[in-house]
């Protein structure tokens, strides 16, 4: 009882001192929850060994979700500053002795428990590393003075260069999407052109509707512009147009952001039967969609774009950073002539404009070829990813057929996400538990998603697999586990 009651304290102390922090900072919760228990260790007033507050507890004392914290408290454990103690909680860590160790050839932080093998960090979907090296020599060759100085020196147009977007319309074309370069815009990434979609269409006040299972930007920039955000449900094969049509008849919610093709989390691909049918709903309630289509390339033959089946009401944005390079923040969208103007005012005034050389090493990379080698490649080394993931996981994997970078895994047995992944982590497999995806108010099935390109190679894949598949196995067999 003495016990408990010196912990209860303790939470209520280190609460107040995160409650307090965090109110006063800028920006998404998860960081400034992340950035406060940062300044607070640093300042002596969170101990070494100080047992941070219950996710749910300190939730409820921000009044955020369960998935921020649990997301602020990885950030922290990223930046080493804390620990994950499975079934005691999370603590305050020692510092680190010396400097990190990193790969010299991956730039990967090296794993503590093995110091010859990379750690095996499967959250963030991204290329395959091992094109970096041509992508990059390529880079110097756009600097041997052909072009115009002035393209890159001078303040650039809102939307880009006329020959970025013509630029733009080729990438698009292999998209499925046949558009006027005209009507392109160069954004920063496909999260710079859902940040200036969602800004130029909504007011704070308005609803932002998604599926319950989103990227989680899409929540946080919700948060961000004060929009009452509202989960529409879906099934196996994504959102439901029936629910769709509940949403918007009870909300009044006038845009939908959705990721039709390989949707993260799930990995789930709309047939075209459900395209069609949103978009009859769409057209009923006179409904904005903004299609996030940042992965469609790593499908063959992908299904025709939502775009496509309603280009009055659909703003089409995808990016170059799930298949060639993340770094270069290059993106681009195309959208209906009426809403446009509100587009590139918005962009204007976050951005003013892109920074052009990012636009011109793209082209150089297109013009030449190696895009589209690149492209294939990716979509090749993924599929062996996921043959490779499935055979290792067996029962474990997903009963439908995935494609893309990532698996999204129902937990087993009596596991808690949280728990496995807390356990995973000590081992060196970085994973995210699921309810980091969740929009609005949503609830979460018990799951983790694993970035299988986010692996240095594919043997680096298969030891984190077999990892994965021997913990849930061994503590199958436990009582510690899950409390």
């Amino acid at each position: 009882m003495v016990l408990t009651n010196v912990w209860v304290k303790a939470n209520i102390v280190t609460m107040t001192i995160l409650s307090a922090d965090v109110a006063a900072r800028p920006g998404p919760r998860y960081r400034a929850l992340a950035d406060a228990i940062a300044d607070a260790i640093a300042d002596g007033r969170l101990a070494v060994g100080t047992r941070l507050p219950p996710q749910r507890e300190l939730a409820t004392t921000l009044g955020v979700t369960v998935g921020t914290v649990g997301r602020a408290y990885d950030v922290a454990a990223q930046r080493q500053l804390v620990s994950a103690q499975v079934g005691r909680g999370t603590f305050v860590a020692e510092p680190p002795e010396g400097p990190l160790t990193h790969d010299v050839m991956t730039g990967r932080e090296m794993s503590p428990v093995d110091p010859g093998y990379p750690a095996m960090d499967l959250r963030t979907n991204q290329p395959v590393i091992d094109c970096h090296a041509e992508l990059a020599a390529a880079a110097s060759e756009i600097a041997d003075g052909a072009a115009d100085p002035a393209l890159f020196l001078g303040y650039p147009p809102t939307v880009g260069h006329r020959v970025d977007l013509l630029a733009g319309a080729a990438w698009l074309a292999r998209h499925g999407v046949d558009c006027d370069p005209d009507d392109v815009m160069v954004t920063a990434g496909a999260q710079g052109a859902l940040a200036v979609a969602v800004t130029a269409l909504s007011r704070p006040g308005d609803v932002l509707l998604a599926c319950g299972l989103s990227y989680p930007h899409f929540h946080d920039l919700g948060g961000l512009l004060g929009l009452r955000r509202h989960a529409v449900e879906a099934d196996d094969q994504g959102i439901c147009p029936d629910a769709l049509d509940v949403a918007c008849r009870d909300t009044g919610g006038r845009l939908l952001v959705l990721n039709p093709t390989l949707h993260n989390p799930t990995g789930g691909t709309l047939t075209p039967e459900r395209r069609r049918a949103i978009v009859a709903v769409a057209r009923a309630h006179d409904l904005i969609l903004v299609e996030d289509d940042v992965y469609g390339l790593l499908l063959p033959d992908p299904p025709e774009p939502i775009r496509n089946l309603a280009p009055e009401r659909t703003i089409y944005l995808t990016s170059i950073s799930k298949t060639l390079a993340p770094g270069l923040r290059l993106g681009f969208l195309v959208a209906p002539p009426a809403l446009r103007a509100r587009l590139v005012d918005a962009q204007h005034t976050m951005l003013l404009g892109l920074p052009p050389l990012a636009a011109r090493l793209f082209r150089h990379w297109l013009d030449s070829g190696l895009a589209d080698r690149v492209v294939d490649h990716q979509r090749s080394e993924t599929e062996a990813r996921q043959v490779l993931a499935r055979r290792v996981l067996g029962p474990l994997a997903p009963n439908a057929r995935t494609e893309g970078h990532h698996l999204w895994l129902r937990v087993p047995g009596r596991w808690r996400a949280s728990a496995l992944v807390d356990r995973l982590r000590a081992a060196d497999v970085h994973v995210l538990a699921g309810d980091l995806f969740a929009f609005g108010r949503a609830r979460v099935p018990n799951a983790i998603r694993l970035a299988l390109s986010g692996a240095v190679d594919r043997a680096s894949l298969e030891r984190a697999m077999e990892i994965l598949v021997r913990t849930v196995e061994q503590d199958a067999r436990g009582h510690e586990v899950c409390a």
